[in-house]
């Protein structure tokens, strides 16, 4: 497994949190039409994609809280367990933005089709706005010493 430097990946965070908090203020700009809107070319439409990204929230931000708040003390440079760093690569995108695989998301991921829009985009930006928190925190953690289970 690679060894990744803490300092670098911290630079990645902060722009994850700037991509993030531009994301919301789009997605708070959209009506719940514009929400619930399906593809034309077939897939999810945004509310589903969020309230699938929410279910995952739930599960991962205690753990990532839990873990930033057990370990302190940051080592410098941190290595991945193998199965974090399958799953990490799994879901980068390319560089045209492109997934390299399609997956199938598990049955308790897949939304369903008549979401409240209001409340899946309410729920998204409060998920969203902690990980923003925990992404600034996060520097202060010892990234060694964690592994956070998968949901799977």
């Amino acid at each position: 497994m690679p060894q990744y430097s803490i300092p670098a990946e911290q630079k990645r965070l902060i722009q994850v949190v700037q991509d993030v908090q531009h994301f919301l203020t789009r997605v708070d700009a959209l009506s719940e039409w514009q929400l619930l809107q399906q593809p034309v070319s077939g897939g999810w439409s945004l509310a589903q994609v969020m309230e699938h990204l929410n279910v995952y929230c739930r599960h991962y931000l205690p753990l990532i809280e839990q873990a930033i708040q057990k370990e302190q003390g940051n080592q410098g440079t941190y290595q991945s367990g193998w199965l974090g760093e399958y799953f990490t690569k799994l879901m980068q995108p390319l560089p045209d933005g492109k997934l390299s695989k399609k997956m199938k998301a598990p049955a308790k991921a897949q939304p369903v089709q008549a979401l409240n829009a209001v409340a899946v985009k309410i729920e998204f930006r409060i998920h969203q706005e902690k990980l923003i928190q925990l992404l600034q925190n996060a520097h202060f953690a010892n990234w060694q010493k964690q592994r956070i289970p998968t949901s799977l």
